[in-house]
């Protein structure tokens, strides 16, 4: 933003509309050609009502040039940022819902109904962009597809990354054909069975995007006794969480980690696509291993048995697979089970931080009969010992699970409607809390038991519910309803003394049609001296997400104020020693780290919000921030908004109204420069509000933004008058007289400024 709470004079730089649109149809191709480094938002596919799986192509002319393909329901992409720049590629993917980004000249997704943002009739905007130097050719299509459409998982057998030992595949010890199995050697009835598994899978879970598992044998622990069949689990691991740049859209649930292979089927396309990167230099999206001493076993009876049709009181391959690839595609929690950790009993961390999984986030503990089981993850770590080793207190109760027909235990009264897991006393890391309980085998044999079934089931069971809740759904879904914010100021209780307030900008829009968004963001620098920053955007799924300014590169601008007489009278800081990114994610903030991990304190019933910034060594901070004041609680007049002289810019309010002593209180920071143009900010409160009435402006000094928190230092820098009126009853007007009391000194000041507020009135 290149002016201060100018707001008319920095936005009337000709707020366009979008590019002229070229509509197709599904089955419809379009050819365009790209400028080197260029792009285009003008394709629109127009979807008919009942098209249920889609899939989206772009091919470059010459298969090494790097194009990415970004698609968008509702608003267009924008041409252009707020104020006429071109936008940033990353200015376009934060307004995609879905991409395929891979470093090569071929790109595609699957749209379904049924993912967490579905297809849905209506217009696709589709962005093309170019990442080479040289000009790019590119064939678009689009192909309706069945609306069973699936992609079979594959295996690879010859896969050797990671150590991997793939010399049982290829075993020559002959074999004699069973049931079903036709292959004449070890090696080739493993091959078979395996891919039999992945067939069965396939077919139970339709996954729309090309799924892997790499295919391994070692030897593990094992005799007479028991011991370990084989084990599996994804590769990777994703997360939604765009202050980080963790920025994908198409996964359903916010802060909460997904395995890659739920990913893909949420992407509709494969890791290297929708993560970006090279294909082939991705392992593949589930690692499989199988026990060489199972087949070394004394007691025949104990060998994997490889037959494609189950016999009962043998260790079927098939079933011990498929157990092992439904954990790899999702069927597990991120629990840190291991004896030797320090972390026993928490989170694995993600990234650094202990995010929740889509598994963990539906496990319950009824631990007591208690009718509303407890979210297990938010438990301390005593009571989650006591779920964990309780037999029957670990429950599964994800919505899908609860509400299903083939869920026989639907219709019990909770908890007796959630799944148990399975939770022996000890824990058996390994098998405690990633598998079904055998008190479920009521509903017939399971898979996913810690123990192999005896009778060697071939379909999920139960288990498909708890895979469709973690994000296998199967049944066309309503897309989510647009994400409505509550306007105003917001603060981490754990940081007294910083905060932003956010405001929709009324009167006008961005280039594509969506609001506009004015954050003012107040804090303390370095040595705890007050100071502010400005940033402008737009809400894209829920987060506030500004572009970055053409000529300094910040989303978080440090506005310089030049002067009364200077045109234009503010502009972002273009020294390269400051950098400033923002981001502000409204959505299920309470399930964040930052949130959860600091409970204490916090009003969770109040709107809330991550603040995820970074500002020159700030890396990636994020806090927790909650509605300063109650929605609920509403003054006489309400006068809260950002105020500005728009014919005056450098300077402006934050005001924030509630009910006072027999009136209406009033808080207020007032923004100001220094005298070398650097934003401060100063802070008036009282009880109740009498317009005309002088009031004192205070600075304080704090902490900084990466300090431990301490007590703030208050002193008097002047003095302010404010008149604030409705419609009808004359202008509103604000005279002050303030210094910064800081080194650089300055003092600044107006005398019955007209000012106006930023957003609609609440008045």
């Amino acid at each position: 933003m290149s002016r201060l709470l100018a707001l008319p004079l920095l936005l009337a730089s000709g707020l366009a509309g979008a590019a002229a649109t070229q509509p197709i149809a599904p089955g419809q191709t379009a050819v365009v050609t790209l400028q080197g480094s260029g792009f285009t938002n003008a394709l629109v596919l127009n979807v008919p009502e009942g098209v249920e799986r889609l899939r989206l192509r772009a091919t470059a002319a010459n298969p090494a040039t790097d194009i990415d393909l970004l698609v968008r329901y509702g608003s267009p992409f924008p041409d252009t940022t707020f104020d006429g720049a071109p936008p940033s590629p990353g200015y376009l993917f934060d307004h995609a819902v879905q991409l395929s980004a891979n470093a090569e000249g071929d790109e595609f997704i699957v749209l379904s109904s049924a993912s967490g943002v579905p297809l849905r009739a209506g217009p696709v905007h589709i962005s093309l962009l170019n990442f080479d130097a040289a000009p790019a050719t590119i064939t678009f299509s689009s192909e309706v597809l069945p609306a069973d459409f699936f992609v079979p998982i594959t295996v690879v057998f010859n896969d050797t990354r990671g150590g991997c030992d793939v010399a049982g595949w290829n075993d020559a010890a002959a074999a004699s054909p069973v049931r079903g199995n036709s292959g004449t050697t070890l090696g080739q009835q493993r091959r078979n069975a395996l891919n039999e598994a992945a067939r069965l899978l396939s077919e139970e879970l339709r996954p729309i995007a090309p799924l892997t598992v790499q295919a391994c044998w070692d030897t593990l622990e094992f005799g007479d006794n028991g011991g370990t069949l084989a084990q599996a689990g994804p590769y990777y691991r994703l997360v939604r969480d765009a202050g980080r740049g963790f920025g994908v859209n198409f996964l359903p649930e916010r802060f909460v980690t997904f395995p890659g292979t739920v990913s893909a089927h949420q992407a509709g396309n494969n890791i290297c696509r929708y993560a970006g990167g090279r294909c082939a230099e991705y392992l593949p999206d589930v690692f499989s291993e199988f026990n060489y001493a199972v087949d070394q076993s004394s007691n025949a009876n104990r060998r994997f048995d490889y037959g494609f049709e189950a016999q009962p009181g043998t260790t079927s391959f098939i079933s011990v697979a498929m157990h092992e690839i439904a954990h790899g595609l999702g069927f597990a929690g991120s629990l840190d089970l291991s004896s030797s950790s320090s972390r026993f009993g928490d989170q694995r961390l993600f990234r650094g931080l202990p995010y929740d999984d889509t598994y963990g986030n539906k496990v319950r503990s009824s631990v007591g009969g208690a009718l509303n089981p407890t979210p297990f993850l938010r438990l301390d770590n005593g009571d989650r010992l006591n779920a964990l080793v309780s037999t029957v207190g670990l429950r599964f109760g994800g919505p899908i699970t609860l509400s299903s027909p083939d869920n026989p235990f639907s219709l019990e009264p909770s908890p007796g409607n959630h799944l148990a897991l399975h939770a022996p006393s000890p824990v058996a890391p390994g098998s405690t809390y990633s598998h079904l309980s055998t008190l479920n085998n009521a509903a017939g044999p399971q898979l996913m038991t810690a123990s192999i079934n005896a009778s060697g089931p071939r379909s999920l069971g139960l288990g498909r519910l708890v895979l469709q809740d973690i994000g296998w759904y199967r049944s066309t879904r309503a897309p989510s309803p647009a994400l409505q914010i509550s306007e105003g100021q917001y603060f981490d209780p754990k940081r007294n003394g910083h905060g932003f307030e956010i405001r929709r900008i009324a009167g006008f829009s961005a280039r594509n049609g969506d609001p506009l968004y004015f954050v003012t963001f107040y804090t303390y620098d370095g040595d705890g001296r007050p100071e502010f920053f400005t940033a402008t955007g737009t809400l894209v799924e829920g987060v506030f997400s500004p572009a970055q300014d053409a000529t300094t590169g910040d989303s978080l601008l440090r506005n310089l104020y030049l002067g009364r007489n200077s045109s234009p009278q503010t502009q972002a800081d273009p020294s390269p020693d400051y950098d400033g990114q923002v981001r502000i994610d409204f959505g299920n903030a309470a399930n964040h780290p930052a949130c959860f991990t600091s409970a204490e304190g916090r009003n969770f019933s109040s709107p809330m919000a991550v603040l995820s910034f970074s500002i020159n060594a700030d890396d990636e901070t994020q806090w927790c921030v909650e509605a300063l004041t109650d929605p609920a609680a509403a003054p006489q007049v309400d006068f809260s908004n950002q105020w500005y002289d728009p014919a005056d810019g450098g300077w402006g309010l934050s005001i924030v109204s509630v009910p006072g002593n027999g009136g209406d209180a009033l808080a207020l920071e007032i923004y100001y420069p220094d005298a070398q143009g650097r934003g401060r900010w100063g802070l008036v409160q009282t009880d109740r509000y009498e317009p005309g009435a002088p009031m004192p402006v205070v600075s304080f000094d704090g902490f900084c933004r990466e300090c431990e928190p301490s007590e703030l230092e208050a002193v008097q820098i002047g003095e302010m008058v404010l008149n604030l009126r409705r419609p009808g009853e004359g202008p509103s007007t604000v005279s002050f007289d303030v210094t910064w009391p800081g080194a650089e000194g300055g003092r600044f000041t107006r005398t019955n400024s007209t000012i106006i507020p930023v957003g609609t009135p609440g008045f």
